[in-house]
């Protein structure tokens, strides 16, 4: 998976090392996210929409109630598909937006990346869990 996500994202062999000096990648390595995390503003993770900013406890919030709905999901069913079942109706009733984009910013330190249920399948339950503890 992760490569097929490397090959979307570059179209010569020469972006290969672009995507590592930009840091584009850094989410898919445990030491890599760490160095980021030491160095990230968590307001980043509040979604910002037409009607003003989610305040951090929300997005706080909202990352627990995430948790508290894939953290029972076994690891051999730990998958893009399984995750995205586990809250996609229900962050339609908050805000999807509201639940994803905090999501997607905690798991990969990035405004722009893959969706976070790829990112999370990919980096696999134990280090997923981790990062939204980090921030709960």
């Amino acid at each position: 998976m992760f490569l097929i996500i490397l090959r979307e994202r570059i179209s010569v062999s020469s972006e290969v090392a672009q995507t590592y000096r930009t840091g584009e990648m850094n989410m898919f390595f445990k030491y890599l996210y760490d160095q980021d995390y030491h160095n990230f503003n968590l307001n980043t993770i509040c979604f910002k929409n037409k009607d003003g900013q989610q305040n951090l406890d929300q997005a706080k919030e909202n990352t627990k109630l995430v948790l508290g709905k894939i953290e029972n999901i076994n690891e051999t069913d730990w998958t893009a598909d399984n995750l995205k079942a586990a809250i996609w109706d229900w962050s339609a009733e908050i805000g999807r937006g509201q639940v994803l984009h905090p999501l997607r910013m905690i798991m990969s330190l990035k405004e722009k990346s893959p969706d976070p249920f790829t990112i999370m399948d990919i980096i696999g339950k134990e280090e997923s869990l981790r990062r939204l503890k980090l921030v709960v």
